[in-house]
């Protein structure tokens, strides 16, 4: 179980480094404050934790590949409709997608297909 939540916590965290380092290098920004916000990283591990109902549930590829467009989506909806980011669709689904696929490869070097 410790592992899972680790596994957890560290893909969220992971994956918004990521996100903050696109951000930075394709629309600009200060990757620092972007990848140390407790509130993007809280979020980014809440739907994190989804790998964890998900992976052990779907098998297979379709686990991983409904998971990364779980923690694709879900990110961009929240990002438009509760924090207000006005950025394109197009532009919301490439960072989110590269937060997802950072956090997709961190959950599984640490945890695989376990989960909840």
């Amino acid at each position: 179980m410790l592992q899972i939540v680790a596994a957890v916590v560290l893909a969220g965290i992971g994956g918004t480094v990521a996100n903050a380092l696109a951000v930075w290098q394709l629309a600009g920004g200060d990757p620092v404050a972007l990848a140390v916000s407790p509130g993007r990283n809280g979020v980014a591990i809440a739907v994190a934790a989804s790998l964890a109902v998900i992976l052990p549930r779907v098998s297979g590829v379709w686990g991983w590949l409904f998971g990364l467009v779980v923690l694709t989506v879900l990110p961009s909806l929240l990002a438009r409709y509760l924090f207000g980011i006005g950025a394109p669709w197009e532009r919301l689904l490439l960072f989110n997608g590269i937060y997802a696929l950072a956090a997709c490869l961190i959950y599984g070097a640490i945890a695989g297909r376990r989960g909840l």
